[in-house]
């Protein structure tokens, strides 16, 4: 098993706070999906996990318009079989018209295939309930 670099490191650091957050409040999900494998799980709060990307682009079909997003990873460790990223993020949502903000944590896998990182798995939860701002 290869050791991660320290280039394979900013390659997932680089994907996930910048490549995923701005396809996200852009609402590109085409660049979201194309940074995650064919067989994608996405576990997400209080839902089954949803498997595969066309499970996932219609999550993101039906998720409120996001304003603002920010991702910040903590640590990345692994090989390049399989990369794990920890990290947390903020946003702020609209839902029905209310802007609503939350922060929480993420997990992600991910794999080198065919010279290209991509991810394997996430899981995300809410620190609390994300909440109206005043």
């Amino acid at each position: 098993m290869s050791e991660l670099t320290g280039s394979d490191k900013e390659t997932i650091r680089h994907l996930l706070e910048d490549v995923w957050v701005e396809g996200c409040v852009r609402q590109e999900w085409d660049r979201c999906l194309g940074i995650m494998s064919e067989d994608y799980v996405y576990m997400i709060p209080d839902q089954p996990a949803l498997r595969g990307k066309a499970e996932a682009q219609a999550f993101f079909e039906g998720f409120p318009t996001i304003s603002r997003m920010s991702q910040s990873i903590e640590t990345v460790g692994g090989t390049r079989e399989l990369a794990v990223a920890r990290g947390t993020y903020a946003l702020s949502m609209d839902v029905d018209g209310t802007e609503v903000s939350g922060t929480g944590k993420f997990l992600s896998t991910a794999t080198l295939k065919n010279d290209k990182w991509v991810f394997t798995s996430a899981c995300f939860n809410w620190d609390a309930p994300p909440a109206p701002n005043d």
